[in-house]
């Protein structure tokens, strides 16, 4: 992998510091897309072993989604700064790791109940906070993370809709 210009400890130091919600300034610098697809493919697989075929919608709803994204958080920053797509695809698709969770749970679980919604919120909840810390810390947006929290969380919604219907 390190021929490829991969490093797995680089993934696995950010992996877990999504997981774990610590060591997030650390991370929020880095921009790697290596992440965001081994998420977003781990993703694809796990609905594909329950019979969906969903790699069309999520990258679909996840490129029109952060391009929007995008395009809110630049009205939003101070004057001077600039985010770039690059920037806001990674930080978005990395915080898609909690929907593996769901994605797996989902195999072995009919989601379709209190206790599966209960679980699709705290997971639209934990990946939420995670990419507004992200955003927060690296554009320096203390004051607007609330502003931010909730088109994000809107947005991975759509993902709880996907990964369970």
């Amino acid at each position: 992998m390190e021929e490829l210009g991969i490093e797995p400890d680089k993934i696995k130091k950010k992996f877990l510091a999504i997981l774990t919600q610590s060591g997030m300034q650390e991370i929020s610098a880095e921009t790697d897309m290596t992440g965001t697809i081994v998420v977003c493919v781990l993703i694809g697989l796990l609905l594909m072993f329950k019979g969906k075929i969903k790699f069309g919608n999520i990258y679909g709803f996840g490129l029109s989604g952060c391009i929007a994204l995008y395009l809110l958080i630049n009205l939003l920053i101070r004057r001077g700064l600039y985010l770039d797509l690059y920037t806001t695809m990674t930080v978005i698709g990395d915080s898609l790791l909690p929907f593996v969770f769901l994605a797996v749970a989902n195999l072995f679980f009919n989601l379709m109940n209190p206790c599966g919604i209960a679980f699709g919120v705290f997971i639209v909840l934990w990946s939420s906070v995670t990419a507004t810390r992200l955003f927060e810390y690296s554009l320096d947006m203390k004051d607007q993370r609330f502003l931010i929290a909730y088109p994000i969380a809107l947005f991975y919604c759509v993902f709880v809709i996907l990964t369970v219907f």
